[in-house]
């Protein structure tokens, strides 16, 4: 009789890669309700994120002005704000030390050609990276931010979607979201701040250990009944969805549950106008000044309809 284990590694490879992935994906959602089920009734405070006040779509850099400077940089950011930027987002990981930096991969390999995991150094050690040289010898010296610097960056009145990594998280250590919520009271930033995540259940505790703090669910796949189903079970308030993923039809029966809808990552004028006919609440964009401009040149939303009904 064949040992237990060889079993298993023979299914694995029988499985269907388009199958395993269901699978995973259904482990996900199904452990993520039961935590958000065994905990007591949703606390959700119904206050207004300041993103609700803008009456238009939302200008969003991702990873900052990340099209033409070194993404998730504080030169980025900078530059991000200058181009008429409403919100910035960003990545986080947490450093071996518990510090919470700003950077999108858990290792540097693509940034800085070192084989090296966040996780393993302390955040002082972190600083002798470079991160801007790979998008240009201009930029050389850019240094991998914590997310404190970015609160001092960033004026009070300006949005911050931040983005836990899975990879930054685990199953049973809550560690990255605690830090990441001690530094958005600390810096008194609970209405300026949305806590985003590919991981439901992030989002969940995030929910449950502050909820008065928005968050934000990302989504790379077709939005299924099923899927539907979950996203109110998940409460987020935001949705982040691939711009591929979205119709008119979807985008209201969204927007009919309570939830908001952004588009991601839009960098053409033509994305632009399909985000804008879809009624997205944002775009998120790696170029914030292309869309400023699209902004300012673009009627409010609704207008067009208006105008097009008037005959």
């Amino acid at each position: 009789m064949k040992p237990i284990h060889t079993f298993f590694i023979q299914l694995e490879r029988w499985l269907h890669p388009l199958i395993k992935e269901v699978i995973a994906k259904s482990l996900v959602y199904y452990f993520a309700l039961k935590e958000f089920n065994e905990y007591h009734q949703d606390r959700y405070l119904g206050h207004t994120h300041l993103l609700d006040r803008l009456d238009r779509l939302v200008n969003t850099a991702h990873r900052g002005f990340s099209g033409v400077y070194p993404e998730n940089t504080l030169l980025a950011f900078e530059q991000a704000l200058a181009q008429g930027a409403d919100m910035i987002e960003l990545d986080v990981q947490l450093s071996a030390d518990g510090e919470i930096v700003v950077c999108h991969d858990p290792m540097l390999k693509r940034l800085t050609g070192q084989a090296v995991y966040i996780r393993d150094l302390p955040a002082q050690a972190l600083r002798v990276f470079d991160v801007g040289a790979w998008k240009s010898n201009d930029f050389r010296g850019q240094q991998i931010p914590t997310l404190s610097e970015v609160f001092a960056l960033i004026p009070p009145e300006t949005l911050i979607n931040i983005e836990i990594k899975h990879e930054a998280s685990s199953f049973f250590n809550w560690q990255t979201e605690k830090a990441v919520l001690a530094l958005v009271k600390a810096h008194r930033r609970e209405k300026q701040v949305i806590i985003a995540a590919f991981n439901p259940m992030i989002v969940n505790r995030i929910r449950k250990l502050a909820p008065e703090i928005s968050t934000a669910y990302l989504i790379t796949q077709t939005l299924n009944p099923l899927l539907l189903y979950l996203l109110t079970r998940i409460r987020a308030r935001y949705l982040h969805v691939d711009l591929r993923y979205l119709s008119p039809k979807i985008v209201k029966a969204l927007q009919a549950k309570g939830l908001q809808v952004l588009g991601y990552t839009l960098n053409s004028v033509a994305d632009f106008q399909q985000a804008s006919a879809l009624g997205l609440k944002g775009i998120i964009t790696d170029y914030p000044d292309r869309l400023h401009d699209f902004l300012t040149q673009a009627k409010p939303i609704g207008a067009q309809e208006e105008t097009d009904g008037s005959g």
